[in-house]
């Protein structure tokens, strides 16, 4: 959806609204530096919906509804008047945003000076464009309303030395945006439901995060909990996080689900009872049997110790492993010792 922006890319004005031509009326008068400046360029996509000649006034229609000054949403029809040459422009022809379609000027109506004679009607062009006002004595534009409300000025615009209202830039007005996607119900998981429109969604839960836009009117399931800046906060997507006030949202805690019953273990029965103890006591014995092998060769092993000990001054020995000559002939067992 566009923004609605001003015509003029040189902000700076000669009349106000309410005073010397424009009394009774919401209308400006935009003046310009040099020449380049006097161009105007269409506020949005729109339609050229009546000419008036006397002044070369032009009615410019949006095509759709565009996004407002103030934050709103809805078609606007523009005024704008005195330029001296409007040859290019016919009722019904059309123009894109941002295009130079107009020119300042300082035809009919008593203008005294090259100018931009500027005014904004809510909604969509009907009737003549506008009415007589005895009381003012002026012709007044249906549905008038201030342009510092209606239109915001473009990032590319040079602020002049008198821009006199509260104009906003083209960067600071958002368009209004929703997210989320609620859920059913759900009694097995923590929810909450946001039941009040236009409630801040932040990136990160803190009063200081970017908004990414409104949370959708539903219910979410719960993501995440933090608390901060004296608020308890509730990530209702990733990275989608809602302040808590029981008046803009409600909680539904989970269900509790009931414990099942733990299941016992299984009692032996009398047959893998005895079965179990006999397979024990075997392994009990093998073992018991294997100890007291190792017992009887470490018996061996200290009693061969002990015999070493005592032969002290042999320089060679050499135990025969069977029968047989080994030039000096011995016995199986007999030991050999040379001094």
């Amino acid at each position: 959806m566009q923004k609605a922006l001003l015509p003029v890319r040189y902000l700076t004005i000669s009349t106000g609204m309410y005073e010397l031509s424009h009394t009774g009326e919401p209308s400006i008068d935009f003046a310009w530096p040099n020449a380049e400046y006097q161009k105007c360029y269409a506020p949005f996509d729109g339609i050229v919906k009546k000419i008036y000649e006397p002044t070369n006034g032009v009615f410019f229609e949006s095509k759709e509804p565009v996004l407002w000054a103030d934050g709103t949403y809805n078609y606007m029809t523009v005024y704008l008047a005195h330029s001296n040459d409007i040859s290019n422009i016919y009722v019904g022809k059309e123009f894109k945003q941002g295009e130079y379609f107009y020119h300042m000027g300082n035809k009919g109506g008593g203008s005294t000076g090259v100018h931009l004679h500027f005014g904004v009607s809510a909604g969509k062009f009907y009737g003549d464009g506008w009415y007589y006002d005895p009381n003012a004595q002026r012709w007044i534009l249906n549905d008038a309303v201030e342009p510092p409300t209606a239109l915001m000025y473009s990032n590319d615009t040079v602020l002049g030395d008198d821009t006199r209202y509260n104009w906003k830039k083209e960067s600071e007005v958002h368009e209004d945006k929703y997210v989320g996607t609620p859920v059913a119900r759900n009694e097995n998981v923590d929810q909450i439901e946001v039941y009040v429109d236009m409630l801040n969604c932040r990136k990160e839960p803190s009063i200081n995060a970017e908004v990414e836009g409104y949370a959708n009117l539903g219910i979410y399931n719960v993501c995440g909990y933090a608390e901060a800046d004296g608020y308890a906060w509730y990530s209702i997507e990733p990275n989608r996080w809602v302040a808590h006030n029981k008046e803009w949202e409600h909680l539904y805690p989970k269900k509790e689900q009931p414990q099942p019953e733990p299941t016992p273990e299984p009692t032996p029965q009398p047959d893998d009872k005895d079965k179990k103890i006999e397979e024990l006591e075997k392994e009990n014995q093998e073992l018991k049997d294997k100890i007291s092998l190792l017992e009887k060769e470490n018996k061996a092993l200290k009693e061969e110790i002990e015999e070493l000990k005592k032969q002290d001054d042999y320089k060679f020995t050499y135990i025969a492993d069977h029968d047989g000559f080994y030039k000096i002939e011995l016995f199986k067992g007999e030991t050999l010792i040379i001094k």
